[in-house]
């Protein structure tokens, strides 16, 4: 894990520890990339989803099949 020195808003930091239940700086600085990153990989797969390029196959008989 890098070490890296930043400023950060002392105001913004207490509210991203109160959002994630956490009392460290770090951890909850951690938290909000992880937050950030999750958030985006779900955008990216429902845009994928949106566009045709990503397509969710039913498991009884894939996608768009037809009921016996």
């Amino acid at each position: 894990m890098a070490r890296t020195v930043i400023d950060l808003d002392e105001k913004t930091v207490a509210e991203v520890m109160e959002i994630f239940g956490t009392n460290v700086k770090a951890q909850a600085v951690r938290a909000a990339l992880e937050d950030v990153v999750k958030r985006r990989r779900r955008q990216v797969g429902i845009d994928m989803l949106k566009s045709g390029e990503l397509v969710i196959q039913d498991r009884k008989g894939g996608a768009g099949a037809d009921a016996a």
